[in-house]
């Protein structure tokens, strides 16, 4: 059992997320970093692909995504209202609203693409499985699941200080154990990188991307 079950982590982040979503943006805007992984991405997706960002943030990977693919028709959500009104400020031809992630499979419509962009350190294992369980069931038949997280056995999940001296439990997963959600939900994995980076608490950690494709369409 999940001895952290019964505690929202994700709504705590939030109110945090909420209070320094400027400095979050002015951290974290440029996502070149992972150009190679976006770009693997957008190579594949059809003109005028219809993409949600999914806990956009202040809307960073939507930024790179309009302005390398300006044909894209992206939304984003996000539970943060300070993180949404700064995505649609630096996204002005995409559309944003206030939404918890965990209500994915309530989102109209399907999408040739759902990006997930470091959500699941938020998200407990129950919680991760059901997010995947719900963007598998919105993504149109060739669909991708772009999926961002920090590599780490589950077990060390914890509270991390943040740069502001916060607290915010995160939640660590290593692809071992993302296998079986995937497989349960139909999806194959058709593409991953790995980066070193450092969090806030200056301890350096192992960034996975991972996108994915329904099982049937990958072959």
């Amino acid at each position: 059992m999940d001895p952290h079950h019964h505690i929202d982590h994700n709504l705590e982040a939030v109110k945090i997320f909420d209070r320094l979503a400027s400095l979050y943006q002015e951290k974290y805007m440029n996502v070149d970093a992972y150009a190679d992984d976006l770009q693997w991405l957008l190579s594949r997706l059809q003109q005028g692909a219809v993409v949600h960002d999914l806990a956009c943030g202040p809307g960073n990977v939507s930024n790179y995504l309009l302005r390398h693919r300006p044909d894209l028709r992206v939304t984003g959500s996000d539970l943060s209202e300070n993180m949404v009104m700064l995505a649609a400020v630096a996204n002005p031809e995409a559309g944003f609203s206030v939404m918890d992630a965990r209500l994915v499979h309530k989102l109209p419509g399907s999408y040739d693409a759902i990006v997930v962009s470091f959500l699941l350190p938020y998200l407990n294992r129950a919680e991760a499985g059901a997010l995947i369980g719900g963007i598998k069931e919105k993504l149109t038949v060739d669909g991708y699941v772009y999926l961002s997280f920090i590599e780490a056995p589950y077990h060390t999940s914890g509270p991390q200080t943040g740069s502001q001296g916060d607290l915010v439990h995160m939640y660590f997963y290593d692809e071992a154990e993302l296998m079986p959600v995937f497989s349960k939900y139909g999806l194959s994995v058709r593409y991953k990188s790995d980066l070193r980076t450092v969090i806030a608490n200056g301890a350096e950690v192992k960034d996975r991307t991972i996108i994915l494709q329904p099982i049937a369409n990958n072959i």
